[in-house]
């Protein structure tokens, strides 16, 4: 009792003192976040387990995409879907057979890619997004290829990208129900579907793409209904290394049953320095991309200038080599390679470029058809390649749409 009156006694004394009212009242704070407030976002992010940034995030999150869609194919590529095979590897008795073509063991790189009724679906959509190709030699060479070829913001790419996560769930779906009903469409019904879904998705666009041919015969293609505006091309200029640095322009491709590569480098008045051009059995196109990379590196040197700039059209190849991208096995060789040649000058840095003013390398990438490598005399160089040369020098503008 005389505790209690005396903690009264005190607290009024207290609460009359002029700086007690200068006091602001507790309230709680929620630490996660700069701001103090909550959101399910930073308590997502203060609970997550964060990994490295993988290569294709964002072929499976995008704002254009459906949730269904996305975590299956989340799924896919974290290679989590329960496939017969996976079923079989966790002690479950049961035929491992694939539902869809009876051919073969149902993985996951044989259900999305060599499966023979997939290959046909696949091929269509990718006939549908603007290319004309055949399939690789595995599904991860895939993902690489639409990473190069599916990323951006563009209309275009997101309906790539939407197309291709539609694909993959339906083709789960048409899996299941082989599996639950023992029934089966054709292959056909299931692109229907696909094609279905993308188009009810993309039907209303409102904002006008650009009047060009590229747009004009894609969205054709898909039967969607847009709005053209004229083309704004924009400028794109070879820009001159400074002084007392060499630029390197890499450039890697493939065709049905070989790759080629090459690189040249130019000194800051844009005098070609050396000039290389080879080719191997490899139809990986980051492998290619790599291996220009290498190739200019280890010419450069043999010359040993101080500063080097490294130029490749390929952003995954560039972001791998940076740590940006985890590094995928088949570059793992190159990769260590080029960080090894990297440590060989004062100053090495990669920079991604647009495909316009890399057309040196272009031509030199394509400039040899056998397993081999040759080193162009800069003194002597084929007449295309040196008008390319004198292009650039010149700063002649490249447009881009």
């Amino acid at each position: 009792m005389l505790l209690t009156q005396s903690f009264k006694k005190d607290g009024g004394e207290i609460s009359s003192t002029k700086f007690f009212g200068r006091f602001v009242s507790d309230r709680p704070v929620w630490t996660a976040s700069v701001n103090g407030k909550f959101s399910i976002k930073t308590a997502w992010e203060s609970i997550r387990q964060q990994g490295a940034a993988v290569i294709w995030h964002r072929l499976v999150w995008f704002s254009s995409t459906q949730t269904r869609f996305a975590f299956i194919t989340w799924l896919v590529f974290h290679r989590r879907l329960t496939t017969k095979c996976r079923l079989a590897s966790w002690g479950a008795a049961i035929d491992t057979t694939c539902s869809l073509c009876l051919e073969a063991p149902e993985t996951i790189d044989h259900l999305l890619f060599q499966c023979s009724f997939s290959k046909k679906i696949w091929k269509e959509i990718v006939t549908l997004n603007g290319f004309q190709r055949g399939p690789l030699s595995s599904w991860q060479e895939e993902i690489d290829w639409m990473v190069d070829h599916f990323e951006g913001e563009s209309l275009i790419n997101c309906i790539r990208r939407f197309s291709l996560a539609s694909m993959i769930y339906r083709i789960w779906g048409e899996r299941n129900y082989g599996v639950f009903k023992q029934r089966q469409q054709d292959y056909s019904a299931v692109l229907r579907h696909v094609i279905h879904d993308t188009r009810g998705r993309f039907s209303d666009v409102e904002k006008p793409v650009l009047d060009n041919d590229v747009n004009k015969s894609f969205f054709h293609r898909w039967q969607l209904n847009v709005s053209y505006q004229h083309s704004i091309a924009t400028p794109h200029v070879w820009s001159l290394p400074p002084s007392q640095w060499v630029a390197i322009n890499c450039d890697g491709s493939v065709c049905a049953d070989h790759g080629g590569y090459g690189a040249i480098g130019r000194d800051s008045a844009g005098k070609v320095l050396f000039a290389i051009a080879g080719g191997a059995q490899e139809t990986n196109i980051l492998v290619m991309e790599l291996m220009a990379i290498r190739g200019g590196l280890q010419k450069a040197r043999a010359l040993n200038p101080p500063q080097v700039q490294v130029r490749s059209d390929s952003q995954c190849a560039v972001q791998m080599i940076t740590g940006l991208y985890q590094k995928l096995w088949y570059g793992l060789g190159l990769i260590e390679d080029i960080h090894c040649l990297h440590d060989c000058f004062q100053s090495c840095g990669f920079s991604h470029q647009v495909r316009e003013v890399n057309k040196c390398a272009d031509f030199l990438a394509s400039f040899v058809q056998s397993c081999e490598e040759i080193h162009l005399s800069p003194d002597c160089l084929p007449e295309t390649l040196s008008a390319l040369v004198r292009d650039d020098v010149n700063g002649k503008k490249f447009f881009r749409m």
